[in-house]
C-alpha cells in the first residue's frame, strides 16, 4: 500500500463509508491497512482521526434517518446502531460515561492559624508527665474524719 492509498481509504472513511467498504473500493483488505499503520506513529494518528470523523458523520446519518424514515421502529434501530458506534468511536465526544473526578485543593492552613491562635502563645517547654514518688510528712489516717456523713452505729 502506497500513501496515495492510505489517503483515499482516510478520506472515505472520514466521509461516512465504513471502513471494510473504503478498503474494498481500494483495493486494499483491512489487514493490509493494519500493517501499514502499524509502520508509523503518524499514521496512527491519522487513523484516529478518521475515526472521530467517522463517528461524527455516524451521528450526522443518525439525524438524518430521524428526520427522514418512514418507519419509526426501523429508523430508531438504525439511529440507535450508530449512535453506539460513534461512543465506541470516540468516547471523549459521544460516549455516555460520566466523569466523576473532582479536582479541587483544598487548603486547611487558614484553620490551622485559627486554631493556633486559640491556643495562646506557643509553649517552648514539653510538660514532664512521666510520674515521681512524693513524700508525706503526716501518716495519713484510715478512719472517716467526716462525722456527718456516717451514720451512727446502733450497737454501740
Amino acid at each position: 500500500m502506497d500513501a496515495d492509498t492510505f489517503a483515499a481509504i482516510i478520506a472515505a472513511y472520514s466521509d461516512g463509508t465504513p471502513l471494510k467498504d473504503a478498503c474494498s473500493a481500494a483495493g486494499v483488505s483491512k489487514r493490509e491497512l493494519s500493517e501499514y499503520v502499524r509502520l508509523s506513529a503518524e499514521n496512527a494518528d491519522i487513523l484516529e482521526k478518521a475515526h472521530e470523523s467517522f463517528a461524527a458523520a455516524l451521528v450526522a446519518q443518525s439525524i438524518d434517518i430521524a428526520d427522514n424514515d418512514p418507519d419509526p421502529q426501523r429508523a430508531g434501530i438504525r439511529v440507535k446502531t450508530r449512535q453506539w458506534v460513534a461512543a465506541r468511536l470516540d468516547r471523549k465526544t459521544w460516549g455516555e460515561r460520566l466523569d466523576v473526578n473532582v479536582e479541587h485543593r483544598v487548603s486547611i492552613s487558614a484553620a490551622l492559624d485559627a486554631a493556633n491562635a486559640r491556643l495562646g502563645p506557643p509553649r517552648d517547654k514539653i510538660i514532664d508527665v512521666t510520674p515521681q514518688a512524693v513524700e508525706i510528712a503526716e501518716p495519713i489516717s484510715l478512719e472517716p474524719v467526716d462525722n456527718k456523713s456516717v451514720a451512727p452505729n446502733p450497737f454501740d
